[in-house]
C-alpha cells in the first residue's frame, strides 16, 4: 500500500468513524469511488473500532494521523501475511528457520548465525510498512537496545537493512530466550511466595538497570518476561521502550499528545489517559506492581475482560485496585503495602525507582522493616468513602456534609422552635463541626501518625472527644455520634457502634427541645444495633418501649420488623410469627417503605424455612433476591444477604454440592466489597464450613470453620450468637474428624458462653449442651453425655414448648447415648418419644432418621425379651416419604419383614435399597450378599415343600 493510500485511508477513516453507524456504509461507497480494496479496508476498521476486546490486553500503539491506520490495516491483514510476504531463505547473514511470532508491523523468525554459531531471534519489519516514521522508530529501538547489558534483559547481538524484493527490510537479531513466561513459570514449578518475589525482584533489577541507561519500557507484562531453564529471569520487546534522555527523545521519535503505548491491563494511569509527559519509571514500577499482584494471587488488580477500551482506561485511571488481602489473608501486612505502594494512582506516591520497589521485597524476605507503609487514615478514609459510598454513604462524605448543612439546618430549627438562636450561634456550632473534623484527619496524617491506622482506629478516636468538644449542644453531639454509629455498623464492628448508638439515643433523651421524631429513629437505631450486636433481651426492651411510644404508621412498621427479627434470633419463633402478622395488617399503609415491605417478605421466609416449609420459603427469598438485585445492585450487602438466604434454603433441600458453588462466589465478593472480617463474610465462611462437614469433606470444614470461629470472636466477641454457631460447627466437625478431646473443650467454653449471654433456654445454648453430649458419649462418659441431654430435653420443652424440634434432636441423641450405655429399655423409651414429636404437625420436618434408629432398637435390643419386631415394620412403614426411599430406611425395612418371616417382602426391600447406588459404592456388596441368602433360603424352603 503506497504512501497516498495510506494517507487516504487514515483520513477517510477518521472521516467515518465520526460519523453515526447508519450513515457509515454510505459515505464509504460514496468516498471508496469504486476502490473494491480501500472499501474493504476501511469496512475492516471500523468493524474493528466497534468490536468490544479490541486491544484490550494486547499492545496498543495508537497514533495520530497515518500510523494509527496503518496498523490497524495491517493487523486486519496479519492472517494474510504469510501468503502475500513469503518466508524468506535468508534476511542479510542470517538463515531463516521458521516463525516465532507476528503482528502488525513486523514478524520475529528463529534464525541460524553462521559467524559466530547461534539461533538468534530475528526482529523484521515489514518492508511494505517501512515508512520514514517506522524507520526513524526501528532505529531508535535499535539504539535504546543497544545500551542496555544486563543477565535479565534479551541481548542485542546485531542491527541492520536487508534487500529483499519488496525493498529495504530493517532487521534487528536478539538473544533467542526459551522459557515460560513469569507467572507459567511460577505456577508450573509451584513457587512459593518467597520464591516468586524474589523473582520480582530480580525483574525490577532488570528494569533498574534499564531506567539508568535513561529507558524505560512500557509494557511489562507476563508475556514480556520470560524465566529460562537455569531460572534466569529476561525482559523482553524493548519495542515500545522510549527514552529518558530529552534531546534523543525529541530528535528520534516523538510521543505524540494522546498517544498511548503498552498493553492495557499492565498500563499506569498516566499511560492509558494518554499523560505522555508524565511517563516515567514510576510508570514501569506500576506495571511491576501489577506483575506482582497477578504472580501472588492469579489474577490482575482489574477485570477489564468484556469492556470497551474507554471503560476499561476509565477503570484503570480512576477505581482503586483490589488489595492482595481480598484474595489472599495472608498477604495482609508488608507484601500487601509493598504492591499497594507500586499500585499507587499517583506517581507521586509510588516507590521512585525500580531498585526501591526489589529493595523493599528483599527487605521484607529478610525480615527486616520495610520503607512502604500502610496508606495513611486520611487516604483510608477517602478511599473509604468512594468504595462505599452506595451503603454507608460515606463516613467522611457524611461529616463533611454536617458541616454544609448545619447553618442552615439550625436556621430551620430555630424558626420552627422559636428558640431565639441567632445565626452568629450557629455559624460558630459549623465552625467548631468544622474543627472537631479536621482534628480527627490531622491527626492521622503522616507527619503526625507513625504507626499504621486503620479507618476503624480513625472512627475511634472520636469516641472520647465528641462529647467533649460538644458538651454545650446535645444536638450536634448526638447527630455526629449517630453518624459515626451507622459507619461502624455497616463496616461490621456492631460493638462499638453500640457505644455511639446509645449515646446519640440518651442525648437526644435528654434534649428537651428534640423532635419526637428523631428521638424515636435513634431508639429504633440503637434496637437495631443491640440486635446485631447480639444483646437479644435489652434490644427487645428498647424496641418495646420505643413501639409503646410510636403513633406514625411508617416507623410503626420498622419496630416490628425489628421486634420479630429479634424473636427469631431469640429463638421464639411463634413470637415473630405474630409480630409479622401484625406488621402484615399495616404494610399497605401509603407511608411504608418498599425496603420495610421485602425485609419482612424475608424474614417470613427464615421462618418458614426453620419450620421446615422450604418450598414456601424458597418462593420468598427468589422475590426478595429479584428486588434487592434490582434496587441494591449485585455488590450490595443486602443483595449478598438474599444470596446467602437462598443458598441456604437450597442446602436444606440437600443441594449441598450446589450451595457450596455458590457460597463460595458469594464469599469471594463479600471480601472484595466488605472485607474478610465483616460479620457477613464471616456467617458465609461459617455455611461453607458447614456445608463441607455435611459433603463429609472434614478437613476443608475444619480450615473455613476454624477462621470463622477466630473471625466472630474478633469481631463480635465470645457471646454472640454467631460466634456460638460456628463454634458449635466447628466442635462437631472436631467431634467426626476423631478429636473428641478438643471438641469436648469446644463445648465446654462455648456452653459457658451460651448460658452467660444468651440464657440457658435459648436455642443456641441448648444446641451446644445436646451435642456436647454426643462427644462425651464418644469418650465414653456416658452418664455426664446422658445428664446433658435430658437437660437439653427439659429446658427446650419449657423455653420452646411441650413438642419442639430441639427437644425432638435431643431425645434422638439421648436415645442413641442410652444405647451405647447399654441402657437399652431407656433408649427404646426416648426414641418412641422422639418419634411421635417429630410426627406432630406442630413441627412439620420430617424424621431426620431417628424412626430408622427405632426400627434397629427393636430388632436388636437386649435382652431378646424387648424386640419387638411388629412395632419395628409398623415405624418403617410409617416413616415419611423423604426418609423411606434411603437405603438405611429400606435396608432396616427389609430386615423386620425377615425377622416376621416376610422373606419374599425383605427381599423386593433388599432391591429397592440398592435401586441407583453407583457401582463403586461399598454398601452394594454387603446389600447384595444379603439378599441373594435371603433368597436362597426362600428357594430352600419352597423346595422342600
Amino acid at each position: 500500500m503506497d504512501q497516498h493510500k495510506h494517507e487516504l485511508l487514515g483520513r477517510l477513516f477518521d472521516e467515518a468513524s465520526d460519523l453515526p453507524s447508519h450513515e457509515q456504509e454510505a459515505f464509504l461507497e460514496e468516498a471508496a469511488e469504486g476502490d473494491a480494496g480501500l472499501l474493504e479496508s476501511l469496512r475492516k476498521l471500523l468493524r474493528i473500532d466497534s468490536e468490544h476486546a479490541l486491544a484490550i490486553d494486547r499492545p496498543v500503539v495508537a497514533e495520530l494521523g497515518i500510523e494509527l491506520a496503518l496498523e490497524l490495516d495491517s493487523a486486519i491483514n496479519a492472517a494474510e501475511t504469510e501468503d502475500r510476504f513469503p518466508r524468506p531463505h535468508m534476511i542479510g547473514p542470517y538463515r531463516i528457520l521458521h516463525v516465532l511470532g507476528r503482528g502488525g508491523m513486523g514478524i520475529v523468525y528463529e534464525a541460524e548465525q553462521t559467524a559466530p554459531t547461534r539461533r538468534v531471534a530475528l526482529k523484521v519489519l515489514r518492508a511494505d510498512v517501512a515508512t520514514p516514521g517506522m524507520l526513524r522508530r526501528f532505529e531508535h529501538e535499535t539504539l535504546v537496545l543497544g545500551r542496555l547489558n544486563h543477565p535479565g534483559i534479551a541481548q542485542i547481538y546485531d542491527a541492520g537493512i536487508a534487500e529483499s524484493s519488496g525493498g529495504e527490510q530493517p532487521f534487528l537479531a536478539m538473544e533467542l530466550v526459551r522459557g515460560k513466561t513469569l507467572t507459567d513459570h511460577a505456577d508450573a514449578f509451584k513457587l512459593a511466595r518467597e520464591e516468586r518475589l524474589a523473582l520480582l525482584a530480580a525483574v525490577a533489577d532488570a528494569v533498574h538497570h534499564a531506567h539508568e541507561r535513561g529507558v524505560i519500557h512500557r509494557d511489562l507484562k507476563p508475556a514480556n518476561v520470560l524465566v529460562d531453564a537455569s531460572g534466569q529471569v529476561k525482559v523482553l520487546d524493548f519495542g515500545v521502550a522510549t527514552t529518558l534522555d530529552v534531546d534523543q527523545h525529541l530528535s528520534t521519535m516523538h510521543t505524540g499528545v494522546g498517544e498511548v503505548v503498552g498493553t492495557l491491563s499492565y498500563m499506569s494511569p498516566e499511560q492509558v489517559t494518554g499523560r505522555s509527559s508524565e511517563v516515567d519509571a514510576r510508570s514501569d514500577v506500576y506495571a511491576l506492581g501489577v506483575l506482582a499482584h497477578e504472580l501472588l494471587t492469579g489474577r490482575p488488580p482489574f477485570d477489564l475482560q468484556g469492556k470497551l477500551i474507554h471503560e476499561a482506561a476509565r477503570i484503570v485511571a480512576e477505581v482503586d485496585p483490589s488489595t492482595l488481602s481480598v484474595h489472599d489473608e495472608s498477604l495482609r501486612g508488608d507484601v500487601e503495602w509493598i504492591v499497594g505502594k507500586a499500585l499507587a494512582k499517583e506517581a507521586a506516591r509510588r516507590y521512585a525507582s525500580a531498585a526501591a520497589f526489589a529493595s523493599d521485597l528483599r527487605r521484607h524476605l529478610a525480615d527486616e522493616p520495610i520503607s512502604a507503609g500502610a496508606p495513611s487514615a486520611w487516604h483510608q478514609a477517602v478511599k473509604f468513602s468512594r468504595r462505599h459510598r452506595a451503603w454507608v454513604g460515606g463516613l467522611a462524605a457524611t461529616l463533611l456534609a454536617l458541616v454544609a448543612g448545619l447553618i442552615t439546618s439550625t436556621v430551620l430549627y430555630t424558626r420552627a422552635r422559636d428558640r431565639g438562636i441567632e445565626l452568629a450561634q450557629a455559624l460558630e456550632e459549623s465552625e467548631a463541626v468544622t474543627s472537631f473534623i479536621e482534628g480527627i484527619f490531622k491527626a492521622a496524617s503522616p507527619e503526625e501518625e507513625k504507626k499504621e491506622l486503620t479507618v476503624r482506629a480513625l472512627l475511634e478516636r472520636s469516641r472520647g472527644s465528641l462529647d467533649e468538644a460538644f458538651e454545650d449542644s446535645a444536638r450536634i453531639s448526638s447527630r455526629l455520634h449517630l453518624t459515626i454509629a451507622n459507619a461502624f455498623d455497616a463496616i461490621g464492628a456492631p460493638e462499638v457502634a453500640l457505644f455511639h448508638a446509645k449515646r446519640a439515643r440518651d442525648l437526644r433523651a435528654s434534649d428537651p427541645t428534640a423532635e419526637p421524631a428523631l428521638l424515636s429513629e435513634s431508639q429504633l437505631f440503637y434496637g437495631e444495633v443491640l440486635i446485631a450486636a447480639g444483646q437479644s433481651d435489652e434490644a427487645h426492651k428498647v424496641l418495646a418501649a420505643g413501639l409503646d411510644q410510636e403513633t406514625e404508621v411508617p416507623r410503626r412498621a420498622r419496630y416490628l420488623l425489628q421486634l420479630a427479627r429479634n424473636e427469631k434470633d431469640r429463638g421464639s419463633l411463634v413470637a415473630a410469627h405474630k409480630l409479622l402478622d401484625e406488621l402484615s395488617a399495616i404494610l399497605d399503609h401509603g407511608g411504608v417503605l418498599e425496603a420495610t415491605r421485602f425485609d419482612a417478605l424475608n424474614l417470613r421466609a427464615i421462618l418458614h424455612a426453620r419450620a421446615g416449609n422450604i418450598q414456601e420459603a424458597m418462593g420468598s427469598f427468589e422475590k426478595v433476591l429479584a428486588w434487592r438485585l434490582n434496587e441494591l445492585g449485585e455488590d450490595h450487602p443486602q443483595t449478598l444477604i438474599a444470596r446467602s438466604n437462598l443458598a441456604t434454603a437450597l442446602s436444606m433441600q440437600g443441594k449441598h454440592a450446589e450451595v457450596l458453588e455458590l457460597d463460595r462466589a458469594i464469599l469471594e465478593t463479600q471480601k472484595r466489597v466488605l472485607g474478610g472480617d465483616h460479620p457477613a463474610t464471616l456467617h458465609t465462611m461459617f455455611g461453607i464450613g458447614a456445608g463441607l462437614t455435611i459433603l463429609g469433606r472434614h478437613e476443608e470444614a475444619e480450615s473455613y470453620l476454624r477462621e470463622a470461629v477466630e473471625g466472630n470472636l474478633k469481631v463480635l466477641g465470645g457471646g454472640h450468637i454467631e460466634t456460638l454457631s460456628s463454634r458449635e460447627s466447628l466442635a462437631r466437625c472436631l467431634e467426626v474428624r476423631g478429636k473428641h478431646e478438643e471438641a469436648h473443650a469446644t463445648y465446654l467454653e462455648a456452653t459457658k458462653e451460651a448460658t452467660e449471654s444468651l440464657g440457658g433456654s435459648h436455642w443456641v445454648t441448648l444446641l451446644l449442651m445436646d451435642h456436647h453430649g454426643i462427644t462425651l458419649r464418644s469418650l465414653g462418659r456416658f452418664d455426664e453425655a446422658i445428664q446433658l441431654h435430658q437437660n437439653a430435653v427439659e429446658l427446650a420443652q419449657r423455653g420452646l414448648g411441650p413438642i419442639n424440634s430441639m427437644a425432638a434432636d435431643a431425645l434422638s441423641h439421648l436415645a442413641a447415648t442410652l444405647d451405647a450405655a447399654g441402657r437399652h429399655r431407656e433408649a427404646i423409651s426416648a426414641a418412641e418419644r422422639a418419634v411421635t414429636m417429630l410426627a406432630s404437625p406442630d413441627i412439620g420436618t420430617p424424621s431426620t432418621g431417628i424412626g430408622v434408629w427405632l426400627v434397629e432398637l427393636y430388632l436388636r435390643a437386649e435382652p431378646a425379651a424387648l424386640q419387638n419386631p411388629e412395632r419395628a415394620l409398623e415405624v418403617a412403614l410409617a416413616l415419611p416419604p423423604e426418609i423411606a426411599v434411603t437405603v438405611e430406611a429400606c435396608t432396616a425395612r427389609a430386615r423386620a419383614y425377615v425377622r416376621l418371616n416376610r422373606w419374599d417382602e425383605g427381599a423386593e426391600a433388599l432391591d429397592e435399597a440398592m435401586t441407583g447406588l453407583p457401582d463403586d459404592d461399598p454398601r452394594l456388596a454387603g446389600l447384595v450378599g444379603e439378599r441373594d441368602s435371603l433368597r436362597a433360603r426362600i428357594r430352600a424352603v419352597t423346595d422342600d415343600n
